[in-house]
């Protein structure tokens, strides 16, 4: 005998989220609200309203709702006293016909702001929209920016891009500072308006010839030169009084000889840290690096190993550990001094070195950084660090069902080749998510474990068969 209606909603009540949504489907009966989650509501609203669920309740987190889920003009239309009307406004995008439908409903300055708007619809609705973000926000033509020179905010229109020509119009409108950050601006414009641009702007954001700032050096900000110019040595050399010598060290490409001849203006700092240095030149200059720049030298030049061994006691230690490639022995020789941390991760080391300096390298460093063998990880399994092991060095499943107490199954199941008869072997070990991500699953296997993969992550990134997807479109949705 077949149940009436009264019985599918009493049996209806017993169930949550999509288990009461496609059973009330199936018998054809409204679901009640109450019958779902708030995350359920959050992510399904649209089929909830299609199965005709009362959603006109501000027990709903509205906010949220109108922040991530994209909704039909017609739910819109149901629920415009419930929405959180600027959150739609800033994070869904709109079509210009809804909001001209809804005009009254939604938030103008967001719309403003967040919306890509024509300018026949700014035009339509010049009274509701906010200028501000709209010369901040909207990409503006300059003709619709000549009918509205009374409306923009120039400041921003500043930044957008803009003629010359247009720039001449307007020359009593623009912000200057933000014209010479933001507009690539000619020589001859700069000139003709010299007295009106920004000149630490200009000399900082604008590419100029050295013929132009020798016109006008005593207009332009000669530290911004130094620093975002690029200048020659005859030109630093012809105005050696006005560059800014600290800036030239560091952002300007400089000959030895050019050093060499202004040894005594310079940044030795910037010079050992950006100029690329020969050794035989260091040793020349040591009495000027001596006090200022051996940890960039340490870190920034190419040094040999008999260089270093000579300077042990000027070099820095821990950048030459980092920085420099270094052999066994030469390590083995300045055990004492080097960075032994560093010396892990940085350097390439064999497993005979690394077992004769087992007390003295960081073993989680190593277990991340060196390739090592299983034979050599299973003589060390009480030093190395298991979790890094097991997501960084490349393991085989014989090794992993060994050790399977000692790795980290997270690292395993996420970063491991792992075969389904593994998978299958250490269901209660592996870490369901990753491998619905990670590891490549047949179909077969995916219907048997039906209950433990993570059907997001399957839908995301496993290959499906539109049959299979048919066949579990209840988990897939």
């Amino acid at each position: 005998m077949p149940l009436n209606y009264d019985c599918y909603c009493k049996i209806s009540q017993y169930l949550t989220d999509l288990d009461c949504l496609n059973f009330c489907m199936a018998v054809n009966i409204k679901p009640g609200i109450r019958n779902f989650s708030d995350n359920f509501i959050e992510t399904n609203l649209l089929k909830l309203y299609n199965a005709g669920v009362n959603l006109n309740t501000t027990a709903i987190d509205w906010k949220h709702i109108s922040m991530t889920q994209q909704m039909s003009v017609s739910l819109v239309r149901e629920l415009k006293e419930h929405l959180d009307w600027y959150t739609l406004s800033s994070h869904q995008a709109l079509s210009e016909n809804f909001i001209r439908e809804f005009r009254i409903y939604v938030a103008w300055e967001a719309i403003s702001e967040f919306q890509i708007l024509s300018e026949d619809f700014i035009r339509e609705f010049q009274d509701y929209v906010d200028w501000v973000c709209i010369s901040k926000a909207q990409k503006l033509s300059e003709g619709f920016i000549k009918e509205f020179k009374d409306y923009v905010n120039w400041k921003y229109i500043s930044k957008q891009e803009l003629s010359e020509d247009f720039i001449k119009i307007f020359k009593a409108y623009v912000d200057w500072r933000v014209i010479c950050d933001k507009q690539k601006l000619s020589e001859e414009f700069i000139q003709e308006f010299k007295d009106e641009v920004d000149w630490k702007s200009v000399s900082q954001n604008q590419e100029l010839s050295e013929d132009f700032i020798r016109n006008f050096k005593d207009y332009v900000n000669w530290k911004d030169i130094s620093k975002n110019q690029k200048l020659s040595e005859d030109f630093i050399r012809e105005f050696k009084d006005y560059v800014d010598w600290i800036d030239i060290c560091w952002q300007q490409q400089l000959s030895k000889e050019f050093i060499r001849e202004f040894k005594d203006c310079l940044d030795w700092e910037g010079i050992c840290e950006k100029q690329k240095l020969s050794e035989d030149f260091l040793e020349e200059f040591k009495d000027y690096i001596d006090c200022v720049a051996w940890g960039s030298i340490s870190c920034q030049q190419k040094l040999s190993e008999d260089f270093i061994r000579k300077y042990k006691h000027s070099v820095d230690w821990d950048g030459i550990s980092q920085y420099q490639k270094l052999s066994e022995e030469f390590i083995r020789e300045f055990k004492d001094y080097v960075n032994w941390d560093y010396i892990s991760l940085f350097q390439k080391l064999s497993e005979s070195f690394i077992r004769e300096f087992s007390s003295c390298v960081c073993w989680e460093f190593i277990s991340i950084k060196q390739r090592l063998s299983e034979d050599f990880i299973r003589e060390f399994q009480n030093y190395v660090c298991w979790s890094r092991i097991s997501r960084y060095q490349e393991l085989l499943e014989n090794f992993i069902r060994e050790f399977n107490n000692c790795v980290d199954w997270n690292a395993i199941s996420e970063t491991q080749k792992l075969s389904e008869n593994f998978i299958r072997e250490f269901k209660d070990y592996a870490q369901w998510e990753s491998i619905s991500c990670e590891q490549i699953l047949s179909e077969t296997f995916i219907r048997e474990f039906v209950n433990s993969v993570d059907w997001i992550r399957i839908s995301q990134k496993q290959k499906l068969s539109e049959n299979f997807i048919k066949e579990f479109r209840n988990y897939l949705e």
